[in-house]
């Protein structure tokens, strides 16, 4: 039997704080690479990008809706494929980590790519690089550690 999507968006709190618009791509855009890291996305992967997309868009003040479909999932994932037909992933998380100011946003960032990482129930060695890449990015090196376990509370891990 199929488990239902794992709701990474929990490590975001109870009350999620409103959110920037900049703030919602980087974030959509950090999940992806995460869930790409290894070069495969599974189901699981899919499903819970599928719904905490639409969901991290109501935090930046758009309408709610349904989880995406088929071609709603592609689309968007294949435009974060085009950001690196000139980059690297690591200069694209540079980026990205510009678009975030220091502190709570940033923190965001991490805790919401390590829950994706985690969305399949486990987390391989692509993905820990990715996750190593991404906190030397967002210049949260020594405090990624405890972010992680703060996430894996609010997973109920």
């Amino acid at each position: 039997m199929k488990r239902p999507p794992m709701d990474v968006l929990a490590v975001l709190g109870p009350e999620p704080p409103a959110l920037t618009d900049a703030e919602v791509s980087a974030l959509l855009e950090i999940a992806y690479f995460t869930t790409a890291a290894n070069g495969d996305l599974s189901d699981e992967e899919c499903d819970a990008y599928r719904v905490a997309a639409p969901r991290l868009r109501v935090l930046g003040g758009a309408p709610a809706r349904a989880p995406l479909t088929d071609k709603e999932l592609r689309a968007e994932l294949d435009a974060f494929e085009i950001h690196l037909r000139n980059t690297t992933v690591d200069d694209r998380l540079q980026e990205l980590a510009r678009a975030l100011p220091e502190g709570a946003p940033r923190e965001r960032a991490y805790a919401v790519s390590y829950a994706f990482s985690l969305c399949d129930w486990e987390t391989n060695a692509d993905e820990r690089r990715f996750l190593a890449a991404l906190a030397r990015a967002l210049g949260l090196t020594s405090r990624a550690p405890s972010i992680e376990r703060a996430a894996e509370r609010a997973l109920g891990l």
